[in-house]
Formats: C-alpha cells, structure tokens, sequence
C-alpha cells in the first residue's frame, strides 16, 4: 500500500518530461538491504507509466541519520553530475527537482560545514553552489514534503506528507506546468469572473455580494454543487467526470 501510494503523484510529475529525465535515489531506500522495496516501487512507477522505470542513480552511501547530512549527499550528486556534464560538453537547460523531508524535519539552524541553512531558499543555494550556479540555465527547486501541526492536547505532530496537491502543484509548476486540479480552478474562476462581470455590466447599483449573487443566476449549474461533485469523483474515480445537472449532459430520447 504505501508504495502504490507513492506512485500516485510521482508517476504524474514524471509524465511531465520523462523521456527527459533522470530519477535519482536519495532516500534511505538506496541502501542494498532495501533492494525488494525499491524494485517493487519501480514496478509500481513502470505500470503506471506504461514504460520500464528504473532510477538512474543514487546518492553516495554515506551515515547520513540527520536532515543536513541528507542535505549533503544531494549538493554532492549534483557537484559530481555538474562536473560530468561540463566534461562530456553538454549544455542546454537543467532543472533539478527535490523532493524530499530529510527525515521528517522542518527547517531551522541546520549546519553544513560553513553553511548554515535556514530555510528552503538556504537549502537550494547551498545545493546550486555545488552544482556551478554560476549557469544561468541551471535551475533548482526543493518541494519539503514536510509538516507539522498541534492538537487540542498541546501534542506536536511532526509528518512527511508525501506528495500532496499544495506540493503536486509547486512540482508542476516547477516543471513549466498546472496540474489538473489547478487547470480546473482556473475555469471556474473565469467562468465566476465573466458571469459577474457581465451582470455587474447591466446594472452597478448594489453591493459586491448583491452582484456576486446575480452573476450565480446566470450559471447552468451551481459552483458549490460542482465543487461537491469533484471531490465526490476524486474519491471514486468510476463516477463520471460531468454531472448529471450539466447542461452538455442530454439525456437520450
């Protein structure tokens, strides 16, 4: 279960470029003793892709038990992937995506040799100043699948999340695009804003809210309703994607 679970977003964020990809290992999974655990999750990415997966590399074995050790062995593949390139002379841009929670842990006074990281910006330039960040086509992006929060009972809760949509977003867009569920937000912004719009165009007496109220008249099904029925459908994907109510969805005669 929890590898079919982590093919969910990945298997996506790989679609993105994956004839242009390298996926490289940096977890405690890159270890020999979890041989079995990484083969079945290749196998796992392999079926959802449709095309053999393997990753193209690991992180250097290293005792690596705290966040900025893990911190280390990345800025270090990249330092050595970098050099490789510079002298096979390949060009051209690059972007490195790292997702990570290095350990479960959040961002405060991490040191690295010299370096102190604060934050993820921190984390990224220590990364980019291994990896000659002096390219401008070089970029980076860190996704701190990580987060914390407090209970009732005063009981700090410290979880990597994996890969939820705040992070599926910021992985996407990273990648120079929107993942579905951004795409659909957008439409039924513009749909809202033009319905009110074209309402507030007829007539500019009354209040935002009185306006806002208008413009849901004008609209072939209700957003609340709509929005139900994605949550609905992302939690039983057999459900069609149309509602009922929609006004494309004739019934036939």
């Amino acid at each position: 279960a929890p590898v079919q679970a982590a093919t969910d977003g990945g298997a996506a964020v790989l679609e993105r470029s994956f004839h242009k990809v390298a996926v490289i290992l940096s977890s405690s999974w890159r270890k020999p003793s979890h041989a079995e655990r990484v083969q079945l999750l290749e196998d796992a990415l392999s079926r959802h892709l449709g095309v053999p997966f393997a990753f193209a590399g690991r992180t250097r074995l290293q005792d690596d038990s705290l966040a900025p050790d893990r911190l280390v062995a990345i800025a270090h593949w990249v330092q050595c992937f970098c050099e490789e390139r510079k002298r096979l002379g390949e060009d051209g841009a690059l972007r490195i995506l790292v997702l990570e929670d290095f350990f479960i842990t959040p961002f405060g006074k991490w040191s690295c040799g010299a370096d102190h990281i604060e934050n993820v910006a921190d984390a990224e330039q220590y990364i980019l100043s291994h990896g000659l960040a002096e390219r401008p086509d070089m970029k980076l992006k860190i996704v701190h699948t990580y987060d914390q929060f407090t209970t009732r009972e005063n009981l700090l809760v410290q979880a990597g999340e994996g890969l939820t949509m705040r992070h599926f977003c910021q992985a996407m867009t990273f990648l120079g695009s929107k993942c579905p569920h951004c795409r659909q937000k957008q439409l039924f912004a513009d749909c809202s804003e033009g319905t009110r719009m074209r309402s507030f165009s007829r007539s500019t007496s009354g209040s935002s809210d009185e306006v806002l109220a208008e413009s849901h008249k004008h609209l072939p099904f209700s957003i609340q309703a709509w929005r139900l029925w994605r949550c609905l459908s992302s939690l039983w994907p057999w459900i069609a994607m149309a509602p009922p109510w929609a006004p494309w969805r004739k019934r036939r005669s």
